[in-house]
């Protein structure tokens, strides 16, 4: 059986996360709306770990030759980037799925 890959976030993702979490927990006052989410979340992890190429590939012309991906938690959007080399999953973004694309990639930092 092939190995697992591992998952790295980045500094944006980590933030997406926090603020998306303080949002569904603070400011919607739904900590269930937050497990639920945090909960689909961890799914999704899991099955990429093993399927890296799961998610839809994005076009882009912010990021050329980089292979970055997505994936759908609700009304959310997590963006990733499989590294086969290295046996790593980078996740990129996680961000509310109305959110404007091109602006989204243009302040991905790889």
């Amino acid at each position: 059986m092939a190995s697992k890959y591992t998952l790295q976030f980045t500094h944006q993702a980590y933030d997406d996360l926090d603020a998306l979490m303080e949002y569904m927990t603070i400011e919607q006052a739904n900590p269930q709306a937050a497990k639920h989410c945090m909960d689909h979340l961890e799914e999704i992890l899991a099955d990429l770990r093993s399927f890296p190429g799961s998610g839809a590939a994005v076009e882009n012309e912010f990021l050329p030759g980089i292979e970055v991906r997505k994936q759908v938690i609700g009304k959310y959007v997590l963006y990733y980037l499989p590294d086969a080399k290295g046996k790593t999953i980078y996740i990129l973004r996680i961000v509310y799925g109305s959110r404007n694309l091109e602006e989204i990639l243009r302040q991905i930092d790889i």
